[in-house]
């Protein structure tokens, strides 16, 4: 039988973004594929040969499709800072104590903002975050996410101390309005640093990966922290 050509459901990198798929619904990349769009394309392959019908389930994740959300994460996360020209600073923080060090040093002398989050936009993320962590989300990503690409993503971040640009759930955005900061927001996510320097609770039910212990996950906290206080410049 001959294959089929689509691309409502495709890989989103790239304008001329085409799969196949076969009469039986497997996943074939097109040779007009390159790039990023290429890779994207055959780690949805690679997905979707696992699991379809758990992959395709779009309750978790209010409507997003997890296959589709974290084929992009996957590839976001190898070259997402590379794909912009956006100013980062490097930092790597060990500790809560270093992370609160620089909230506190940004809110007092001043910084400048390289991309769209503001001090308190990202206080109120880093916050969602680790609350979310030692609390619970209300979900959890499908097994084989959690112990395939999640887990290469997270353990890759832990190696290298350093993350790159991703797609944000739309859950774990900051509320917060653009402009001046809100010294409540940031204080609070203070409190929410000190709680997570001596959280010991489970992480069975940590959704993104499998055997997550305290203190990777504290470490993991301190390199996201990392990450979005590289895009504010101190003045």
């Amino acid at each position: 039988m001959r294959e089929r050509k689509g691309r409502g459901d495709g890989p989103i990198i790239g304008e001329r973004n085409w799969y196949r798929r076969t009469p039986r619904g497997d996943i074939v990349c097109s040779s007009r594929l390159n790039g990023l769009a290429a890779a994207q394309c055959r780690v949805e392959r690679f997905l979707d040969g696992w699991n379809a019908n758990e992959m395709n389930r779009r309750d978790r994740l209010g409507g997003t499709n997890p296959r589709r959300c974290f084929s992009s994460l996957f590839l976001f996360s190898i070259a997402g800072d590379t794909m912009t020209k956006i100013s980062k600073r490097s930092l790597d923080f060990h500790s809560g104590d270093e992370v609160i060090a620089e909230i506190k040093r940004l809110q007092e002398g001043g910084y400048v903002q390289t991309k769209n989050w503001n001090l308190t936009q990202i206080c109120e993320h880093l916050d969602l975050i680790m609350t979310g962590g030692m609390e619970g989300f209300g979900f959890r990503m499908p097994r084989i996410l959690r112990a395939t690409v999640l887990k290469w993503i997270i353990g890759r971040i832990l190696r290298q101390r350093k993350m790159s640009s991703a797609p944000t759930l739309d859950r774990l955005k900051p509320k917060s309005p653009d402009g001046p900061d809100d010294p409540s927001v940031i204080d609070h996510c203070i409190e929410t640093i000190h709680r997570a320097k001596a959280f010991d609770g489970s992480m069975e039910d940590y959704p993104f990966v499998d055997n997550m212990t305290p203190d990777m996950w504290r470490q993991f906290m301190w390199l996201h922290a990392a990450h979005h206080l590289g895009f504010l410049v101190p003045k």
